[in-house]
C-alpha cells in the first residue's frame, strides 16, 4: 500500500469474538504498529466490550499507535438502533483508554476501505515519524 509516496505494509488480522482467538490473539500483536478497535455506533455494549482488547495492546503492544473506529451500520427498514452511542460518549471512551485518534464510518455496500486505510497509515506516520512496516492489529 502506497501512502504519499511511502510503502506501508498491512497485515490485518481480525481477532474478534470468536473465543478460539482468544488463545491466538496474542500472536497478532507482535510487530503492531496500528491497533484498530472497532464498534457499532448503533450499541453501546459494543463499545464496553473493547476492554479486553485494551488490556491486551497495553500487555502486548504497548507502544502502538491505537485508533478507535466507530461504525455506523446502514439501516434497513425495521433493524432497530439498540442504545446508541453518542459522539461524546465515543470520544471520552478513547481518551480514558489510551486511544491516539478516532474515526466515524459509516458503512454502506460496495464501499471501499481505502480511505480508512489512508487514515490508519496518516495516523501511524504522524504518530511514529517512521518509514517502516505497519502491521495493523
Amino acid at each position: 500500500f502506497k501512502y504519499n509516496g511511502q510503502n506501508i505494509g498491512m497485515h490485518l488480522w481480525d481477532t474478534r469474538g470468536q473465543e478460539e482467538n482468544s488463545k491466538i490473539r496474542p500472536m497478532s500483536y507482535a510487530k503492531c504498529g496500528i491497533a484498530v478497535l472497532g464498534f457499532s455506533m448503533n450499541n453501546k455494549k459494543t463499545l464496553k466490550d473493547l476492554d479486553i482488547y485494551v488490556k491486551e495492546i497495553k500487555e502486548y503492544a504497548d507502544d502502538s499507535c491505537r485508533i478507535l473506529v466507530g461504525v455506523t451500520l446502514e439501516q434497513k427498514g425495521d433493524q432497530e438502533v439498540n442504545d446508541p452511542v453518542s459522539d461524546r460518549e465515543m470520544e471520552d471512551w478513547a481518551q480514558k483508554n489510551g486511544m491516539n485518534a478516532t474515526l466515524k464510518q459509516t458503512i454502506k455496500s460496495g464501499e471501499s476501505l481505502e480511505k480508512v486505510c489512508e487514515f490508519f497509515a496518516e495516523k501511524y506516520l504522524a504518530i511514529k515519524n517512521k518509514d517502516k512496516q505497519c502491521n495493523i492489529a
